[in-house]
């Protein structure tokens, strides 16, 4: 196959260059990946770009573009989101990837040291909430269901993958 002539090429290159986190519930652009898996990571290789496929079986580009301080807004809302999951002593993985979040109830701005962690992180608001929202759609890691409530998709275990990476590390600091 010529490598210009992949399926759906320009749309992979556009939503995987976004920094959009591809899986099965994206349809055709994940079936493209999936099917020509090594030749689109040939051509971007030679365009500089790596591809990844997650071992939960999605794509993602290396080191996309934006995560400053994205990248820290939305390790503090999961930080505090798995903390809160694993005090009510509940599954974290069944509860991420299996329930959906009313936005209501999440507990980022009902304690007062998470809303100095969220502070700190430039979301002072439930509006800042909404657009952190609004970005991580975007970029693959979750779906609103409504206005009200929220579900996480399967690219969000690159974010729970970081937490245990940052316990794990903590845990051999404090041995």
């Amino acid at each position: 196959m010529i490598l210009s002539e992949l399926p759906g090429l320009k749309e992979v290159f556009k939503k995987l260059r976004s920094g959009r986190h591809v899986s099965g519930e994206d349809g055709a652009i994940y079936k493209a990946l999936a099917e020509h898996e090594e030749e689109f990571r040939v051509l971007f290789d030679s365009l500089g770009f790596e591809l990844l496929r997650h071992r939960r079986d999605f794509f993602y580009f290396r080191g996309s573009s934006g995560y400053s301080s994205f990248g820290t807004r939305i390790a503090v809302f999961f930080f505090i989101l798995v903390e809160s999951i694993a005090e009510k002593g509940e599954r974290l993985e069944e509860t991420l990837f299996t329930q959906s979040f009313l936005i209501a109830d999440l507990p980022h701005f009902q304690r007062e040291r998470y809303r100095k962690y969220m502070a700190e992180a430039g979301m002072e608001d439930e509006d800042s909430l909404h657009n952190l929202f609004q970005r991580m759609e975007r970029l693959g890691f979750l779906r609103r269901e409504d206005e009200h409530s929220l579900r996480f998709r399967i690219p969000a275990y690159r974010l729970l993958d970081l937490c245990t990476e940052v316990l794990g590390e903590s845990g051999e600091e404090s041995s």
